[in-house]
Formats: C-alpha cells, sequence, structure tokens
C-alpha cells in the first residue's frame, strides 16, 4: 500500500484496558475527571496545550503530549475516555516519521470539518530560530467510528510535511470551501490546508514589523470566507514582548478574493491576542477572549466588534491567567476559570461578571495542577470541559480532563442560579 493511502486502525489499541478510562467522580457535585492513559508506544501525557473540544455528536476531543517529544488524540465518548492514536506511531506507520524528530505538541484545538476531527503538530514552542533545527509539521486527521482511522496526512505529499519549518498554534476550518486555515508559530505566517488534495498554501502575513510574534490561538471564520486573526501579547519577553499597539491592538483578517486586511477600529485590550473563543455559526456571531479575561463579541452583521468587559483584572497578577473559556449556547452567560482556579460567571447581555468561588479550593484533585487550559468544549449533558496539567513537563501527573456542570457547581458554593 502506498505511504499515503496508509492509516493507523485504532479498533485494536482501544480495546487495551490501558487505553480506555471510565469517569472519576469528582470532589464536589458537578465536577468530574479522566485521566489521559499512557499510549502504547509510551507516550505520558503530562500536557494539553490543545485543552478540549466538543463535536456535533456530543463527543469530546482532547489532545495530550508531554511538550518534548510526542502527542496523542482522545476522545471522551459516553463517559469513557479513549485514545484514538499519536503523531509517532501514525507517521511510522506511514514511513513518515524521520529519526530524531519530535512533535512536541498537538497546539491546535481538536477541530471539526465536515464529519472528521483534524489536528496538526507543534515540532518547536519557542519564538526564535530554534524552530529552524526541526522538521515541519505534520497534518493528522481522525475519521469517527464508521472508519475509526487515525491518518497522517502529510505521508506522501511533496517532502512529507506542510512546511519546511515551523507547525500551527491555531487552526480554524471553512466548512463550505473545505479548507482549514493555520497560524504558524513563531513566523505568524498564515497558511491554508486543501482536505481535498492536501495541498499547503502560505499566504502570508500582515506587516508586523518583526520577525517572530505571538499568533492568537484562536482564529476565526464567518460565513463568507473570511478569517480573522489577532497577534501580540504582554509586555513579558516571553512571549515576545512589547508590542507595538499601533500594529497589534486591533484585528486583522484574510479574504480569499482580496487578501490580507485590517479593521483598525477593533481595538484589544493592551495588544493582548485572542486566545479562546466559541462561535455560533447559525446566529452569525462569535463571543471571544484574551488570557486574561478581556472579552469580546463578533457580529457578521456589519460586520461588527464589540468590547463587553472584563472579570476584574487588566493583566494575569490577580487571578491568573484565564485559558478556559465557555459560553452557553443560549449566549446569555460565559464561563471563565483562572489558573489560580477562581471561576467566574460573566453575563453577556448585561455585560458584568460574577465571581463564583475557587474550585480548586473544592477539587484537591487540581490544587497541584498550574494549567487549567480549554475552551469551546461542551456536551449534550450541558457540562463544559478543560484539560488541567502540571507545569513540570518530565515528571506531572498524567493530565486530568475536566468536566464542570456550571449549575451544579454553582450550588456547591451556594451561588444559585
Amino acid at each position: 500500500m502506498p505511504a499515503a493511502l496508509l492509516a493507523v486502525a485504532i479498533g485494536a489499541p482501544a480495546a487495551n484496558a490501558q487505553t480506555i478510562v471510565p469517569a472519576i467522580t469528582g470532589e464536589a457535585d458537578g465536577l468530574w475527571y479522566w485521566e489521559l492513559p499512557q499510549t502504547p508506544n509510551g507516550l505520558r501525557p503530562t500536557q494539553s496545550w490543545s485543552g478540549a473540544a466538543s463535536s456535533p455528536t456530543g463527543d469530546i476531543y482532547v489532545a495530550g503530549m508531554d511538550h518534548q517529544t510526542n502527542s496523542a488524540l482522545y476522545r471522551l465518548r459516553l463517559n469513557t475516555l479513549t485514545y484514538l492514536g499519536d503523531a509517532r506511531a501514525t507517521s511510522t506507520a506511514a514511513g513518515n516519521w524521520l529519526t530524531n524528530e519530535t512533535a512536541e505538541k498537538f497546539h491546535t484545538h481538536p477541530t471539526w470539518l465536515n464529519g472528521n476531527v483534524y489536528v496538526a503538530t507543534l515540532p518547536d514552542s519557542n519564538l526564535n530560530a530554534s524552530y529552524l533545527a526541526k522538521r515541519g509539521f505534520h497534518w493528522y486527521r481522525y475519521i469517527p467510528p464508521a472508519s475509526a482511522t487515525f491518518t497522517d496526512l502529510s505521508a506522501g505529499i511533496g517532502t512529507g510535511v506542510a512546511i519546511a519549518h515551523g507547525g500551527p498554534v491555531s487552526i480554524a476550518a471553512d466548512p463550505t470551501r473545505n479548507v482549514i486555515y493555520a497560524a504558524i508559530n513563531p513566523t505568524g505566517q498564515i497558511l491554508r490546508f486543501n482536505v481535498a488534495n492536501r495541498s499547503n498554501t502560505v499566504l502570508g502575513r500582515p506587516v508586523y514589523g518583526r520577525q517572530y510574534v505571538y499568533p492568537g490561538r484562536w482564529m476565526w471564520v464567518d460565513r463568507k470566507g473570511r478569517l480573522y486573526f489577532t497577534a501580540g501579547n504582554s509586555k513579558s519577553a516571553y512571549y515576545g514582548g512589547e508590542y507595538d499597539p499601533a500594529i497589534f491592538n486591533h484585528v486583522y483578517f484574510y479574504d480569499p478574493a482580496s487578501g490580507f486586511g485590517q479593521r483598525i477600529g477593533w481595538k484589544l485590550n493592551d495588544q493582548r491576542a485572542i486566545d479562546a473563543g466559541q462561535c455560533f455559526p447559525s446566529a452569525g456571531v462569535c463571543v471571544l477572549c484574551d488570557n486574561v479575561g478581556h472579552i469580546y463579541r463578533f457580529n457578521e452583521v456589519g460586520p461588527t466588534w464589540s468590547y463587553l468587559g472584563n472579570i476584574g483584572q487588566s493583566d494575569q497578577f490577580k487571578y491568573g491567567y484565564v485559558w478556559v473559556f465557555h459560553v452557553r449556547a443560549d449566549r446569555t452567560r460565559a464561563y471563565l476559570i483562572s489558573t489560580n482556579g477562581d471561576f467566574f460567571e460573566f453575563n453577556l447581555i448585561a455585560k458584568t461578571s460574577r465571581w463564583i468561588g475557587n474550585i480548586k479550593s473544592v477539587a484537591p484533585r487540581l490544587q497541584q495542577l498550574k494549567f487549567l487550559y480549554g475552551h469551546n468544549a461542551w456536551d449534550k449533558q450541558g457540562r463544559f470541559f478543560f484539560a488541567a496539567f502540571s507545569d513540570q513537563v518530565k515528571t506531572g501527573p498524567n493530565v486530568l480532563l475536566t468536566a464542570i456542570d456550571p449549575d451544579r457547581l454553582k450550588a456547591t458554593f451556594g451561588t444559585g442560579q
């Protein structure tokens, strides 16, 4: 069989007890956990910079990684977590894994497109030239249970990777055109992947005036096929700061017909890119958030951009970073959780924030886990999901996929509806 057609069937591995995990009831009502299992080839997932993602079927997808060598994809269905495949095993089977190659992360939100789920590897996480010493990234597709395959889509195409160097930290799908856009680290270039023929086109980037940028972790596509994205972050050197507000404090777009453009009037706060979001395609609305809890609304009508408010901090020093962000289906409220464990409800109509409580105070399993990460992940039971994990890449425990029923957990804190 040609390498381009090879796929790793997951039916057999999924039957292994080591790769199937039942739910653990949480310490408080409205809280559940699943520990991401080690993969058959030895990957121990201590990190999850993809967070969790939902699908039209109600299944939840989450990636686990070690931030050094390999990354895996898992699915939660009917309260049971199952390993689906990993980058190294899948690409090795396809003859597309080189000696000393790395897949530090699936940094991309597992993305549903026309019945399948897509992720991509990030070979290097730094905002410097170190990415040039590593091979570029692979696209992977999981085809749900009918065929149950996890496939390296880059195998057999060109050099076996999408581009020579670099990888995406964010992807966004256009279901009408059957393409996926990727924001590449560390250059901020925008790439378009044609799913049908598996071709990759580097579209370029706006005039950023600098070599390396922090690409926003959430992009979105409207129903006209226009991609919206942001870049920039705080003054921290870790994130490449400082960022010129004249360049980085607003939203950019890519239009398939006219190319790159910018919405200078669509302002951000302190050059902080959009890192989380949830879109409602039938309504033409997206609700978005940066990494400290500034909340925005995008509306296709117009289109328009609105700043809605925040959780009571302008940086990360009061509550911590905010990487957990989920919006109710009726678009009336959003839920945010900071890395410190502070749980907020934001009223999207009144534009007000309410502190519910600190989830780490009622969840001992989360107390030693520094990072909480995930957005736009709801199941059909009304629970939202995120990944909880340690800052200790080598010695930390396995990632906990965590579910919260917000109404039940609010009752635990005595805050009611």
